[in-house]
């Protein structure tokens, strides 16, 4: 009997808008991030980037609350005023970018709730120089 050959492919899609399921198989909307990336392109070692917004939109039926919003490495969350959505209305994520290495930066941006901590995610790029 022989082995099955597999092929793993990532694929990476770069939207102008990322639209999130808010429930598996659920028919009651969904929730959106303007982009499903931000990209800060080169910074200096140890200085931090202008700001870029996310912003969420809850087009759901439903109440969404966020437990926790944070950037991974290299990136900082600078303010927010995402906390509790009601269904149709929208917050913003202000993120920087502060490299402290001379390197590419991927790293995400996580929106959690309190069934998920990573539920919404946006992707950061940034190359430190």
């Amino acid at each position: 009997m022989g082995m099955k050959k597999t092929s793993v492919i990532t694929l990476l899609i770069l939207a102008s808008a990322l639209v999130v399921p808010a429930w598996s198989g659920s028919s009651t909307g969904s929730i959106t991030l303007s982009s499903g990336y931000l990209w800060f392109g080169s910074q200096s070692v140890g200085l931090v980037s202008a700001q870029q917004t996310l912003t969420v939109t809850n087009n759901t039926k439903y109440r969404l609350a966020f437990t926790s919003i944070s950037a991974e490495t290299g990136f900082s969350v600078a303010s927010t005023d995402c906390a509790v959505l009601q269904p149709g209305q929208s917050c913003t994520v202000q993120v920087v970018f502060v490299p402290m290495q001379t390197r590419n930066y991927v790293s995400r941006l996580n929106l959690g709730t309190p069934y998920s901590p990573a539920a919404f995610t946006a992707v950061l790029y940034g190359t430190g120089q």
